[in-house]
């Protein structure tokens, strides 16, 4: 394992030998303990060898792009140079991480990383190993889904929900926030929690039929969405360790590789920096080809804004810019600022102030129940590390953790989250009679 790799505490790690028949596989015992601590399914195999890594992810990308030649990683990419710093890759769900995480795949030729348990259905989707749906043979898929170890970049969704371990985030670390405006990502949000998909669109039968609990849900998953923001600015260090990336300039052909191009410097990959190919090459590579990234298609609205006056009404607007006009403004998703109609020059204030005070709850018995055993007691265990005055899930103050089982919604706002499986289960029949979706047109 490569010095500097960051691994959860409390789960079980898996030899993978999906891309070496040679391979060693985990042992009975081991698959016996994992499918214990899973409770509900048996466990996905993890790869937790760096190498074994880039020989998947290699193969799935001679699959999307069959004429490209075989890679030659740099030496920031091979197995006999630490992968640090640890790039942590947070945002709030729907927020774009799988199309963020398709152009670092591409811009550093290497697979990413996710804290997400491997054998959730939406994991098995991403990684491109759901049963049934033999995406993998088209190349599509992570590799890296549930690793944290051995890679260099690693998906989060913490504090919104925990990820399937603890884990504790060194000093040296980078962070890459990546923010979208909140309309159109609760919209999306309520359509993954309804659908249990990343690419199916509900009809709007569905939404008239349970407008009153929607409008319930996004006013106060939007107050989650901030407190989630917020959360993760405190983080800011200083010294070139922290950056914001929006999901509105990764869509601008306009603005997209001065994106990109900003984030391989953030990255110390930038022009005159180490031994790697021509920047703009790695650009022209990630913006163009067959990549993994799908998003809905399925839907007539498009652009920044687009559930402003369809999801959002007026006055739910003005009643959001009012409650969380600091987090709006800091990103650009106020109205005065020309939101949505007119794109801007966005840049995160230097000077920005940070909001330290965000308010997490410990709601591991209400809305973790889907956390493995050994995360729990993990959770119980380390109650007093967590529990300071900012409740910001900071460890010993040299480095801070994350997946701790302190989660952002408290209140009215536990019927959302996680819980909206149990919800959905509810009204579907167990999955068996779906709701209805939006025709491709």
């Amino acid at each position: 394992m490569s010095a500097g790799a960051v691994v959860p505490t409390g789960t079980t790690k898996f030899v993978d030998s999906e891309s070496n028949p040679n391979q060693a596989v985990c042992p009975p015992a081991a698959v016996a303990a994992a499918a214990a601590a899973m409770i509900w399914r048996d466990p996905v195999p993890v790869c937790v060898d760096p190498q074994t890594l880039l020989n998947k992810y290699n193969t799935r990308r001679r699959q999307r792009q069959p004429a490209s030649p075989p890679l030659s990683f740099t030496t920031t990419q091979t197995t006999t140079s630490p992968i640090t710093p640890l790039v942590l890759l947070p945002s709030y769900p729907r927020s774009g991480n799988t199309l963020l995480r398709t152009y670092l795949e591409e811009l550093l030729l290497a697979p990413t990383g996710s804290d997400t348990r491997p054998d959730r259905n939406l994991s098995l989707r991403l990684s491109g190993q759901m049963p049934h749906e033999p995406t993998s043979s088209s190349g599509r898929g992570f590799v890296g889904e549930g690793v944290t170890s051995g890679v260099r970049v690693v998906k989060t969704h913490y504090p919104e929900r925990s990820g399937w371990g603890k884990m504790q985030i060194p000093t040296c670390s980078k962070i890459i926030l990546l923010v979208r405006n909140p309309f159109d990502t609760i919209d999306s949000y309520f359509n993954l929690c309804l659908t249990n998909s990343h690419s199916e669109s509900l009809h709007q039968n569905v939404y008239e039929h349970f407008e009153e609990f929607f409008d319930r849900f996004k006013i106060a998953e939007v107050g989650v969405w901030a407190k989630f923001n917020e959360f993760w600015m405190s983080k800011r260090r200083g010294g070139g360790d922290f950056m914001v990336v929006r999901f509105e300039d990764l869509v601008d052909g306009r603005k997209v590789r001065g994106v990109l191009r900003d984030v391989l410097t953030f990255l110390g990959e930038g022009e005159g920096e180490g031994e790697g190919e021509n920047v703009e090459k790695r650009i022209d590579r990630a913006v163009g080809g067959r990549l993994v990234y799908n998003p809905r298609s399925n839907s007539k609205l498009f652009g920044p804004g687009k559930s402003i006056g369809v999801r959002f009404s007026e006055s739910d607007v003005d009643h959001l810019e009012q409650s969380y006009s600091d987090t709006l403004r800091r990103f650009g998703y106020l109205q005065d600022q020309g939101f949505p109609a007119a794109p801007i020059d966005w840049r995160l204030e230097e000077n920005d102030s940070d909001n330290n005070n965000i308010n997490i709850s410990n709601n591991n018995n209400n809305n973790n129940n889907n956390n493995n055993n050994n995360n729990n007691n993990n959770n119980n265990n380390n109650n007093n590390n967590n529990n300071n005055s900012s409740g910001d899930g900071d460890g010993d103050g040299n480095n801070f953790i994350i997946n701790d089982g302190l989660e952002l919604r408290s209140g009215d706002g536990m019927q959302f989250g996680r819980a909206m499986t149990s919800w959905r289960m509810t009204h579907t029949a167990g999955d068996t009679k779906p709701f209805e979706l939006k025709q491709s047109s």
